[in-house]
């Protein structure tokens, strides 16, 4: 079974959405910053991250930047509020592409549809 972590920091959403991954048959982890997220990624063997880019202590662009030098292998999707105009945003892209990141909304069905398809891959 694939396990997922999902950093956020926003309790309600992280809850909402890892309630609703593992509806669907997920081994789901949670962290709710960066900082944590990396720890969890050292000590655990994680088939797919979804990370909010605004966090706390250790925010989405770092948490990036970490995860894809040094687990490369590691899938990674980015849910965010963010516009496409926004720098972060933009930084995200080049880290990651655009294809893997998606607008936050409360209803998780195409989010779920897109971890499928890229644990599929």
């Amino acid at each position: 079974m694939p396990t997922i972590l999902v950093i956020e920091d926003q309790k309600l959403i992280r809850m909402m959405l890892c309630d609703h991954l593992r509806e669907h048959n997920f081994r789901v982890l949670e962290a709710e910053d960066g900082m944590e997220g990396v720890t969890m990624v050292e000590s655990e063997e994680i088939s797919l991250v979804i990370t909010d880019l605004v966090m706390p202590n250790f925010d989405g662009i770092n948490f990036l930047n970490l995860l894809t030098s040094c687990h490369p292998e590691t899938k990674v999707i980015s849910c965010t509020s963010l516009p496409k105009e926004n720098d972060i945003y933009q930084e995200a892209a080049q880290i990651i592409g655009e294809d893997k990141i998606v607008q936050k909304s409360s209803n998780f069905e195409g989010l779920v549809e897109k971890v499928k398809a890229m644990l599929a891959e």
